[in-house]
Protein backbone atom coordinates (compact mmCIF):
# COMPACT_ATOMS: atom_id res chain seq x y z
CA UNK A 1 0.00 0.00 0.00
CA UNK A 2 0.97 3.20 -1.45
CA UNK A 3 0.45 6.95 0.76
CA UNK A 4 0.41 9.60 -0.57
CA UNK A 5 2.58 12.29 1.02
CA UNK A 6 1.44 16.08 0.18
CA UNK A 7 3.63 19.14 2.01
CA UNK A 8 2.07 22.59 1.91
CA UNK A 9 5.08 25.02 0.99
CA UNK A 10 4.10 28.32 2.06
CA UNK A 11 3.61 31.21 -0.27
CA UNK A 12 5.89 33.52 2.00
CA UNK A 13 8.55 30.75 2.05
CA UNK A 14 8.61 30.94 -2.12
CA UNK A 15 8.14 34.56 -2.14
CA UNK A 16 11.50 34.59 0.40
CA UNK A 17 13.85 31.89 -1.73
CA UNK A 18 12.79 34.25 -4.56
CA UNK A 19 14.39 37.53 -3.40
CA UNK A 20 17.10 35.81 -2.04
CA UNK A 21 17.95 34.33 -5.38
CA UNK A 22 16.97 37.65 -7.01
CA UNK A 23 19.55 39.63 -4.56
CA UNK A 24 22.17 37.10 -5.27
CA UNK A 25 21.70 38.07 -8.99
CA UNK A 26 21.75 41.38 -8.86
CA UNK A 27 25.05 41.25 -5.88
CA UNK A 28 26.67 38.91 -8.70
CA UNK A 29 26.94 41.98 -10.83
CA UNK A 30 29.92 43.73 -11.16
CA UNK A 31 30.28 47.28 -10.45
CA UNK A 32 32.97 49.69 -9.15
CA UNK A 33 32.97 50.73 -5.47
CA UNK A 34 35.54 52.22 -3.05
CA UNK A 35 37.19 49.09 -2.83
CA UNK A 36 37.75 48.60 -6.68
CA UNK A 37 40.06 51.84 -6.89
CA UNK A 38 42.72 52.49 -5.01
CA UNK A 39 44.98 55.74 -5.05
CA UNK A 40 47.70 56.48 -2.68
CA UNK A 41 50.60 59.61 -3.25
CA UNK A 42 53.58 57.88 -4.34
CA UNK A 43 55.40 61.13 -4.18
CA UNK A 44 55.62 64.70 -4.00
CA UNK A 45 58.53 66.46 -4.56
CA UNK A 46 60.21 69.09 -3.17
CA UNK A 47 59.87 68.11 0.16
CA UNK A 48 58.54 70.04 2.21
CA UNK A 49 56.32 72.61 0.14
CA UNK A 50 57.00 76.40 0.89
CA UNK A 51 53.83 79.20 0.54
CA UNK A 52 54.33 80.83 -2.62
CA UNK A 53 55.86 77.82 -4.35
CA UNK A 54 54.86 74.97 -6.99
CA UNK A 55 55.47 71.24 -6.76
CA UNK A 56 54.63 68.22 -8.38
CA UNK A 57 52.52 65.53 -6.61
CA UNK A 58 52.21 61.75 -8.07
CA UNK A 59 49.59 59.67 -7.69
CA UNK A 60 49.33 55.45 -8.25
CA UNK A 61 45.85 54.47 -9.21
CA UNK A 62 45.25 51.06 -9.33
CA UNK A 63 42.05 49.03 -10.13
CA UNK A 64 41.27 46.29 -7.11
CA UNK A 65 37.90 45.36 -8.99
CA UNK A 66 37.45 41.93 -11.05
CA UNK A 67 36.59 43.52 -13.77
CA UNK A 68 37.82 46.87 -16.13
CA UNK A 69 37.03 50.11 -15.66
CA UNK A 70 36.31 52.53 -18.06
CA UNK A 71 36.23 56.77 -17.71
CA UNK A 72 38.06 56.92 -14.33
CA UNK A 73 38.28 60.72 -13.69
CA UNK A 74 40.52 62.01 -11.09
CA UNK A 75 40.39 65.23 -9.58
CA UNK A 76 42.44 67.53 -6.82
CA UNK A 77 39.77 69.44 -4.80
CA UNK A 78 41.37 72.63 -4.23
CA UNK A 79 41.80 74.15 -0.58
CA UNK A 80 42.70 76.90 1.65
CA UNK A 81 46.08 76.10 1.14
CA UNK A 82 46.64 74.15 -2.58
CA UNK A 83 45.11 74.98 -6.15
CA UNK A 84 45.75 73.32 -9.23
CA UNK A 85 48.42 74.82 -11.94
CA UNK A 86 47.18 73.67 -15.55
CA UNK A 87 44.70 70.73 -15.91
CA UNK A 88 42.82 70.15 -12.39
CA UNK A 89 41.55 66.60 -13.67
CA UNK A 90 42.77 63.53 -15.28
CA UNK A 91 40.53 60.94 -17.21
CA UNK A 92 41.68 57.43 -17.12
CA UNK A 93 39.22 55.47 -20.84
CA UNK A 94 40.20 52.56 -19.53
CA UNK A 95 41.80 51.00 -16.33
CA UNK A 96 42.00 47.09 -16.66
CA UNK A 97 41.30 44.81 -13.52
CA UNK A 98 43.90 44.81 -11.53
CA UNK A 99 46.57 47.21 -13.04
CA UNK A 100 47.83 50.54 -12.05
CA UNK A 101 48.85 53.55 -13.57
CA UNK A 102 49.90 56.96 -12.33
CA UNK A 103 48.94 60.65 -12.30
CA UNK A 104 51.06 63.59 -11.82
CA UNK A 105 49.42 66.57 -10.84
CA UNK A 106 51.06 70.43 -10.93
CA UNK A 107 50.33 72.09 -7.55
CA UNK A 108 50.63 75.58 -6.02
CA UNK A 109 50.97 76.51 -2.29
CA UNK A 110 48.87 79.85 -1.82
CA UNK A 111 50.75 82.54 -0.08
CA UNK A 112 48.54 82.25 3.20
CA UNK A 113 49.45 78.38 3.61
CA UNK A 114 51.06 78.17 7.16
CA UNK A 115 53.68 75.75 8.68
CA UNK A 116 52.47 72.37 9.42
CA UNK A 117 51.01 69.40 7.66
CA UNK A 118 48.10 70.74 5.18
CA UNK A 119 45.20 67.92 3.53
CA UNK A 120 44.99 67.74 0.01
CA UNK A 121 42.28 65.68 -1.36
CA UNK A 122 41.54 63.54 -4.79
CA UNK A 123 38.49 62.99 -5.91
CA UNK A 124 37.30 60.00 -8.08
CA UNK A 125 34.42 59.42 -10.47
CA UNK A 126 33.67 55.96 -11.99
CA UNK A 127 30.59 54.69 -14.10
CA UNK A 128 29.59 53.11 -11.00
CA UNK A 129 30.75 55.44 -8.09
CA UNK A 130 32.60 58.34 -6.84
CA UNK A 131 34.80 58.69 -3.72
CA UNK A 132 37.87 60.76 -2.89
CA UNK A 133 41.04 59.98 -0.30
CA UNK A 134 43.03 62.68 1.30
CA UNK A 135 46.92 63.05 2.16
CA UNK A 136 49.24 65.17 4.16
CA UNK A 137 50.98 67.00 2.11
CA UNK A 138 54.59 68.91 4.67
CA UNK A 139 53.92 72.87 4.41
CA UNK A 140 57.18 74.78 5.83
CA UNK A 141 56.88 78.37 6.02
CA UNK A 142 59.94 80.70 5.41
CA UNK A 143 60.48 81.75 8.80
CA UNK A 144 62.50 84.97 9.74
CA UNK A 145 65.12 83.83 12.57
CA UNK A 146 66.59 87.39 13.61
CA UNK A 147 64.71 90.07 13.97
CA UNK A 148 65.57 93.86 13.46
CA UNK A 149 63.49 95.20 16.85
CA UNK A 150 64.34 99.03 16.47
CA UNK A 151 67.69 101.04 15.16
CA UNK A 152 69.19 103.97 16.42
CA UNK A 153 72.52 106.20 15.37
CA UNK A 154 74.65 108.51 17.41
CA UNK A 155 73.96 111.56 15.81
CA UNK A 156 70.79 110.80 14.72
CA UNK A 157 71.48 112.11 11.15
CA UNK A 158 74.43 111.06 9.81
CA UNK A 159 76.42 113.01 6.45
CA UNK A 160 77.86 110.13 3.93
CA UNK A 161 81.64 109.91 4.93
CA UNK A 162 80.63 110.85 9.03
CA UNK A 163 81.51 108.44 11.71
CA UNK A 164 78.53 107.60 13.83
CA UNK A 165 77.72 104.98 16.23
CA UNK A 166 74.29 102.76 15.35
CA UNK A 167 72.75 100.49 18.14
CA UNK A 168 70.47 97.33 16.87
CA UNK A 169 68.94 95.66 19.14
CA UNK A 170 68.01 92.24 17.43
CA UNK A 171 65.48 89.43 18.81
CA UNK A 172 66.20 85.88 17.99
CA UNK A 173 63.13 83.75 17.26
Amino acid sequence: MKMKQERKVKTGTVQGIFLLALLAAFLAIPFASAEDLRISLQDYSPKPVMPGSFFAATFRIENTAGTNLTNVKIQIDPSNSFFVEGNDDIKISLLEAGKSTTATFTLGVRDTASSGFETLSVDWDTAGDDGSESFSIQVKAFETKLVVESVESLPQQIAPGQEATVKLVLRNN
